[in-house]
């Protein structure tokens, strides 16, 4: 009988935005604008849902994109799914949610939890993204592998987006 263990990483990321906190609190907590940045390089987030108060709920679906697809080696039409649960909502400062991925069966393959802090810098936002995740297996332990790379490639993505919408 194979034994198999439970994996767990957590990855802490700050950045200095080039927008006001009020802009990149939006870009957290509207789903429109959410699903222009959320995800890393070559991803598009076609369904992004976010409930933003305690106990709402958070849904979001990533696709590769033609390229990223062919290079990850996936199927057409491959997708990631992200399901959670707001745990703490403090307007602008501070989010707190849980982030759960599921294949496209709807089996968890990590669960999740992640804290957004914003500190204004007068016109600049100072973001620190805490997140954590564990899940068993070779796909758990690849996901988990590439979190801090994919974490921080959705926060250039943010950045680009918030300089962008005050321009």
């Amino acid at each position: 009988m194979t034994t198999i263990q439970m994996q767990r990483r957590e990855v802490v990321l700050t950045r200095t935005l080039n927008a006001p906190r009020e802009l990149v609190w939006q870009a957290w907590t509207e789903p429109k604008r959410m699903a222009v940045w959320w995800g890393p390089h070559g991803f598009t987030t076609p369904v992004c849902e976010a409930d933003v108060r305690k106990g709402g709920a958070l849904r979001i679906v990533m696709r590769p994109d033609e390229e990223m697809r062919v290079a990850m080696g996936l199927p057409p039409g491959a997708e990631f799914r992200m399901g959670g649960v707001f745990e703490e909502v403090i307007r602008p400062e501070r989010l707190a949610f849980t982030n759960n991925a599921f294949d496209m069966e709807g089996n968890q393959q990590l669960a999740g939890y992640t804290t957004v802090t914003l500190d204004d810098l007068g016109g600049k936002t100072r973001i620190t993204v805490t997140t954590s995740a564990e899940g068993e297996g070779p796909v758990a332990a690849g996901m988990l592998a590439g979190m801090e790379e994919g974490w921080s490639q959705m926060l250039e993505r943010l950045s680009a987006y918030a300089a962008g919408a005050q321009a």
